[in-house]
């Protein structure tokens, strides 16, 4: 299942949920009155309103709640789609159980607890999938634009040389985005991952030169794959065009041999084997 894209827990998409969804919930309670909900409470239209109030707030409450717990442990748990509509659903379900409690409160508690939760719930679900449903479409809108406009960028920037080319300049930021090393995309060979570092090893003056930032393989690799370097290993990302021959023996298995003096001979997993030996294929058609 693919993860779950940014969009879907930003900023922006928590204050959508905190503020929209109540204020949408109350003016569709106040407006239209589904299930007959003012004659099943057996109140009045005026303190109706109050009730609904005091609903929304709830409502507004565990909204809250939840999207900064989504928030905090989006990492940590590897959101994908599935469970974030599993999330939601759970959220709108927590929501019911304490519409439910207030209800079965201010009714006098006559009516059995586990009896008004059903109809609640339906109620809820019934008034809250139209902003849900909204809101995700919004989210997912928002990735696939984002996408667009960053191949758009990049289709600019090999347009103009400033990726792509053997003579583009290559910035390496570290985890806290600081640039610590440019270099160009000829010069550099191969990266190895090291512990929370990444060794960068490049050519500067004819000789191997090994650079260490402190950053991860997943970081980098976009900015990598923008120019020809590969990852070909869970531990290696390798420079294609410095790559002589991919061969395979019974002690190493295959590794791609560079065509720089010595350099050590990069392993390439079963995993990227496929992806590496049909780009480096294109690449010397």
């Amino acid at each position: 299942m693919s993860k779950l894209p940014e969009t879907f827990t930003s900023n922006n998409s928590m204050a959508c949920y905190i503020l929209l969804v109540p204020i949408y919930s109350f003016f569709f309670l106040i407006g239209y009155k589904p299930f007959n909900i003012i004659s099943n409470l057996n109140v009045e239209m005026g303190r109706f309103a109050f009730y609904a109030s005091m609903l929304i707030s709830i409502l507004l409450v565990v909204v809250m709640i939840s999207r900064f717990a989504m928030r905090l442990l989006r990492e940590r748990l590897k959101l994908t789609y599935s469970s974030f509509f599993i999330w939601e659903f759970f959220e709108v379900f927590t929501a019911s159980m304490f519409f439910t409690l207030f209800i079965w409160l201010i009714t006098g508690r006559n009516t059995p607890y586990v009896s008004i939760l059903p109809n609640v719930s339906l109620i809820s679900f019934f008034v809250l999938i139209f902003p849900y449903t909204i809101l995700a479409l919004i989210s997912e809108l928002s990735h696939k634009s984002s996408i667009v406009e960053k191949l758009q960028n990049n289709i600019d920037r090999y347009a103009n040389g400033i990726i792509g080319a053997d003579k583009s300049p290559i910035h390496f930021l570290d985890e806290n985005k600081a640039m610590k090393l440019v270099v160009t995309a000829e010069s550099l060979l191969y990266i190895v991952a090291s512990d929370n570092y990444v060794d960068i090893h490049y050519l500067s003056n004819g000789r191997i030169t090994k650079y260490s930032l402190r950053n991860t393989m997943r970081s980098i690799e976009e900015l990598c794959m923008q120019n020809n370097l590969l990852r070909c290993h869970r531990s290696y990302i390798v420079n294609l065009k410095k790559v002589k021959i991919i061969q395979k023996d019974k002690t190493e298995g295959l590794f791609a041999e560079l065509d720089t003096t010595g350099s050590p001979h990069i392993p390439i997993s079963k995993k990227y084997a496929d992806q590496v030996i049909k780009a480096f294929s294109m690449l010397n058609d």
